[in-house]
């Protein structure tokens, strides 16, 4: 039975996990959630951010994160969503050299 997968991410980062997660065995890509870059920053560039303030508990989400070689007893309590993009990006082995902070520690491999 297959792992069915809902997909959220924007940019070239999203578009390689997406390429390589639909490649992946034993996955099924049943939803994907994306959107354009938009200007942002002082020079108005295309680019992404980092959400809103976390001074906001009302908008503080869920991360859910399981698969083969993922602990299954880790407890992470509230995350920087920064980590969560170089945390896909180790399970995918793709290099991440430009994150703001590092993965999580919940592989059971490394």
């Amino acid at each position: 039975m297959a792992i069915r997968v809902a997909f959220a991410g924007t940019n070239w980062w999203a578009a390689e996990a997406l390429e390589r997660l639909s490649a992946a065995p034993g996955l099924e890509i049943v939803h994907v959630v994306s959107q354009p870059d938009r200007p942002a920053g002082r020079g108005r560039k295309p680019g992404g951010a980092h959400g809103y303030a976390p001074m906001h508990p009302e908008l503080l989400a869920s991360f859910l994160f399981a698969g083969p070689g993922v602990r299954s007893d880790a407890s992470l309590g509230e995350i920087d969503m920064r980590n969560i993009a170089p945390t896909l990006a180790a399970y995918l082995g793709v290099k991440f050299t430009t994150a703001d902070l590092p993965a999580l520690d919940i592989f059971t491999r490394r």
